[in-house]
This record gives structure tokens, sequence and C-alpha cells, in this order.
């Protein structure tokens, strides 16, 4: 990006990456400038396009391991509010418990 920060792509996306201008915008996310519509374009979703969806529910892209401008494939999965809400709190619970055994050790 022009600020310097690292971005995370599969190779086939290289090509994409370099038609656009690229920044991570407040929330962390990987976007190009906003549409005429006032719209960002988030990356995640530009290459997951392609990718069929489970099912009709599934309106949302995760990335699987939290960091948000790791778009390569395998980080990102289509999932719906109700999952990722269930994935987060679980997430969170493993890692309020490994930070109690780091406390306890």
């Amino acid at each position: 990006t022009p600020n310097g920060e690292y971005i995370l792509v599969d190779y086939k996306y290289i090509e994409l990456m370099k038609t656009f201008p690229w920044f991570i915008d407040d929330n962390g996310y990987t976007t190009r400038n906003k549409n005429e519509m006032g719209h960002e374009t988030f990356l995640h979703y530009l290459i997951m396009e392609n990718i069929p969806k489970p099912n009709n529910k599934c309106t949302m892209i995760d990335h699987i391991n939290n960091i948000k401008t790791d778009n390569r494939t395998c980080n990102l999965i289509w999932t719906n509010k109700s999952e990722t809400n269930t994935y987060y709190k679980e997430k969170n619970t493993l890692i309020e418990s490994y930070n109690n055994i780091i406390n306890i050790i």
C-alpha cells in the first residue's frame, strides 16, 4: 500500500492488486477508493466473488485467522452473521482460557 502495509493474496491475484491503488481502511480491511455510489470495494469480496456460496444465508466473508489483510483464499470463508458471532465467541473463550493457563504458569 502507499503507507507501506503488507497485504497477503494468492499469486493469481497479483495482477488484480496492480490494477488499482489499495489501502487499509480504518477498520483494517484492504480496500480501494470509493466508487461513484460512495461505496468501498473490499479486496476479500473481489477475491470471493467467483467462489460459490454454500447456501443463500451466507452473505458475509470471514477472515479465518482474523488478520484482515490476509486475503488468501485459504483464509477466506463465506459465512453469515450467526456463524460469525458463534465463531468469535468460541475463539475468545479459547484465547481467554489460553491466557489463564499462561497466567497460572
